[in-house]
């Protein structure tokens, strides 16, 4: 049970307070995984063993982010199923050029391949299956939909592209596998999670309150099966894939109730 998480602006750059809401999104995602954690800001993937929030860079990461001037960030938070952490390149994010992926959830098995990158973890399978198949097709929801039929597994996923900017979510129906999203149009602010909570922590008790979410936000999870394209402030539905264990789960509503919140809420 690993966690994935982002936050993006249309702005051209973090305030702040929205730097500060990604150091809080990261540290509340170390529910799901203390054996290491990493991120994407943009340009750069910055990845370490261990426990996050007891980690040196938890203090400086938002003056690192704002430092940078990026408005998008992408992270991961691991508990290890393959793959020793204390070997970094087993850790998220993983990178094949032109993507950049995370993942949660556990790959079980995958059609075998011969490559040399020396990583053991089995999120790596996915993403070098999708790769593969990106280098014949050279489009990117294609690209998923036969990644896909080479493993067998549950997942939900962020992958940047870089040459389009985007980053792409897709996921199958493992409850505990949901990505979630919260979008709010006056701050053109896009957050997504494992879990609502990490979601409503990385919010904080301020923004929900100006928010007028102080007693209860609702977010949706995306559905099993759409590959969802965000960018900036922004998502949209990008097409379809099909996977081997399809799920016929419907997109619900989750209510987190502001007093419950499991880290932020003082």
């Amino acid at each position: 049970m690993c966690g994935i998480g982002g936050i993006m602006t249309s702005k051209s750059s973090f305030d702040s307070e929205q730097a500060e809401a990604c150091v809080r999104l990261m540290d509340s995602l170390t529910r799901r995984g203390k054996d290491a954690w990493g991120y994407f800001d943009g340009r750069d993937v910055y990845k370490r063993p261990g426990d996050f929030s007891t980690s040196e860079e938890k203090m400086t990461l938002a003056q690192t982010l704002l430092n940078s001037g990026t408005n998008m960030f992408l992270c991961h938070t691991r508990k290890a199923t393959q793959g020793d952490p204390a070997n970094n390149e087993n850790n998220h994010p993983f990178t094949l050029n032109p993507f950049i992926f995370a993942h949660n959830g556990l790959i079980k098995e995958a059609d075998g391949f011969e490559e040399d990158s020396g990583i053991e973890t089995d999120s790596y399978w996915l993403l070098y299956w999708i790769h593969q198949e990106f280098k014949k097709s050279k489009k990117v929801i294609e690209a998923i939909d036969r990644g896909v039929d080479h493993i067998d597994g549950i997942y939900a996923c962020w992958m940047y592209n870089a040459l389009d900017g985007f980053t792409y979510l897709f996921r199958i129906g493992n409850p505990i596998m949901e990505i979630q999203c919260a979008t709010t149009e006056d701050q053109d602010l896009f957050v997504f999670g494992s879990d609502g909570d990490s979601i409503a922590d990385a919010l904080g008790r301020k923004f929900l309150k100006q928010s007028g979410w102080d007693k209860k936000i609702t977010v949706k999870a995306l559905v099993p099966g759409i590959v969802y394209k965000a960018k900036d402030g922004g998502i949209w539905k990008a097409g379809q894939f099909t996977p081997n264990a399809a799920s016929g789960e419907a997109m619900g509503l989750f209510q987190y109730y502001f007093s419950n919140l499991m880290m932020y809420h003082q």
